[in-house]
C-alpha cells in the first residue's frame, strides 16, 4: 500500500511593527500552512454479484462490480474482475467504472465445476483500495460425458470410417514434402531446412528439432483458406519451454489468423494446447484452451481436433479435441480455461486467405514459402493430416497406425 505522510499545520511567525503616536508595538501573527490532500483519502466499498450462481454449461453469466465511497458511486475508476483456478489467479477484465460506479463481465463456461470470482480496486490519490467478497459460481453439466467409455473404445478401434485427408504429410528428405492427400500436388509443402530431416531408430521419419528459421510452408488456396469446417491429426514432439518465448506454434495460418499453439506460461509440466482463430470484433479472437491433458516437456503428442465454425464467432460449437501422450490412447478434453476474455471475439472470422500456413513456426501473411520466424516449435513433426470435414475421432481415427511413428 502506498504510504501517505500527514503534514502538521505549521505556524509561521510574522513580525509586524506598528507605530502609534510614538509607541512601537511588536506582535506575532500565526499563518497556517494547509495540510496536503493525501491525508483525506476516502474509504471505498466494492461489491460483486452474478446474474446466476448455478449456470449450466454454455449459459451466459453476467458479473457486475459496483464501487462506492459511502453512498456515492465512483465513476472513471479502474476496476478488475478475476478468478482462481486452483491457486492460479486469472485476470478476466479491467474496465473503467460508469457513472453509476459499475463494470460488467459477460461470458459462459465450457465445462462444469466451481469458480471463485473477485473484484478489486487498487485505489488512487483520492480513494483507498478495496476488494469484494468472493462470489462462488457452480457450473452444472448439461449432459454427462462418458469419457472413460469413449477412451476405452478408442484404445481398440481401427481406422474404419475415417475419410481420406485433404492434406497429408510425413517428413521426407529434400526441400519438398509431397502431399499424399486428396488435394494433390498443388499442396506440396516447402521445407525451409532439409537438414532437419532424420530417420529414427524405429525406421520412421522425423523433422526437427526446430530452430527460429525452420518451418514447413503449406500453400494458400481453396483447401487451406478460411477453413470453417476442418479436422486435424498431428503428431509432434514437444521439447519444452524456451526462455523469452511464451507461445510455440504447431500450425499457423496467415501470421496468426488461425493457429494451433502451445502456451508454456505455467511451466514445463503444465503447458496448454491452444486453438485460436482471429475475429474482426470484440477482443479480436476466440481462444479454446483444453485443460484435461496438459502438455509436458520431453514428450510426444498426438492431437485430434474437429471444429465447425461456420455459424460465425460467438455462435460456433466447441471444438472436439483429443490429446494422446507417448503412444497412449488420446483422451477426450472435457475442461477448458475460459479466462481473460477467451471467448469475447465477435463480428466475423478474419480472412486468412492473405497468406499460407506453417508447420512449426509462424506463417507470413504473404506467400506460402515464407515465415515470420516467430514463436517456433521447440520440437518437431512426425505426421500431419488435415480434413476439410468433421471427423468423428471416437473410432480412433489413424491413431493406431500413427502411434508407431514415435514409439
Amino acid at each position: 500500500m502506498r504510504a501517505y505522510n500527514i503534514v502538521p499545520v505549521s505556524v509561521a511567525v510574522l513580525l509586524i511593527t506598528v507605530v502609534f503616536a510614538g509607541v512601537v508595538t511588536v506582535g506575532a501573527v500565526p499563518t497556517p500552512v494547509a495540510a496536503t490532500a493525501s491525508s483525506t483519502r476516502q474509504s471505498t466499498h466494492l461489491s460483486l454479484s452474478a446474474s446466476t450462481l448455478t449456470p449450466t454449461v454454455n449459459q451466459k453469466v453476467t458479473f457486475t462490480a459496483t464501487l462506492k465511497s459511502g453512498s456515492k458511486a465512483l465513476s472513471s475508476k479502474s476496476v478488475k474482475i478475476y478468478h482462481y483456478i486452483g491457486s492460479k489467479r486469472i485476470s478476466d477484465t479491467t474496465k473503467t467504472t460508469s457513472a453509476s460506479g459499475k463494470i460488467t463481465l459477460t461470458g459462459s463456461f465450457g465445462s462444469a465445476g466451481r469458480r471463485t470470482y473477485y473484484a478489486t480496486f487498487a485505489g488512487d490519490s483520492s480513494y483507498k483500495s478495496s476488494t469484494s467478497s468472493a462470489v462462488i459460481v457452480t457450473v452444472k453439466a448439461k449432459t454427462t460425458v462418458k469419457a472413460k467409455t469413449t477412451v476405452k473404445a478408442q484404445t481398440t478401434a481401427t481406422q474404419t470410417n475415417t475419410p481420406a485427408p485433404t492434406i497429408y504429410y510425413v517428413p521426407q528428405a529434400g526441400s519438398t514434402w509431397v502431399n499424399q492427400g486428396t488435394a494433390g500436388a498443388s499442396y506440396n509443402a516447402y521445407v525451409s531446412n532439409p537438414g532437419s530431416f532424420q530417420t529414427q531408430s524405429n525406421g520412421y521419419p522425423y523433422w526437427g528439432d526446430d530452430t527460429t528459421s525452420d518451418f514447413i510452408g503449406i500453400p494458400a488456396g481453396t483447401a487451406t483458406n478460411n477453413q470453417n469446417v476442418v479436422s486435424w491429426e498431428i503428431g509432434f514432439h514437444f521439447a519444452g519451454p524456451v526462455p523469452g518465448e511464451r507461445f510455440q506454434k504447431i500450425w499457423d495460418k496467415a501470421y496468426g489468423g488461425f493457429m494451433l499453439e502451445i502456451d508454456t506460461n505455467y511451466g514445463a509440466n503444465h503447458c496448454e494446447l491452444t486453438l485460436y482463430r482471429a475475429t474482426t470484433g470484440g477482443s479480436g479472437a476466440r481462444w479454446y484452451i483444453p485443460t484435461t491433458t496438459p502438455l509436458r516437456a520431453g514428450h510426444n503428442y498426438y492431437i485430434q481436433i474437429s471444429w465447425d465454425t461456420s455459424a460465425g464467432p460467438g455462435h460456433e460449437s466447441y471444438p472436439t479435441i483429443w490429446i494422446g501422450e507417448d503412444g497412449k490412447a488420446p483422451v477426450l478434453q472435457t475442461s477448458w480455461d475460459e479466462s481473460g476474455g477467451a471467448l469475447s471475439g465477435t463480428g466475423s472470422w478474419y480472412n486468412d486467405a492473405v497468406g499460407g500456413a506453417n508447420l512449426g513456426n509462424t506463417a507470413s501473411d504473404v506467400g506460402h514459402n515464407t515465415s515470420v520466424k516467430l514463436d517456433p516449435l521447440n520440437g518437431g513433426i512426425f505426421v500431419y493430416r488435415q480434413f476439410n470435414s468433421i471427423v468423428n475421432f471416437s473410432n480412433g481415427g489413424n491413431w493406431n497406425t500413427d502411434k508407431l511413428r514415435w514409439t
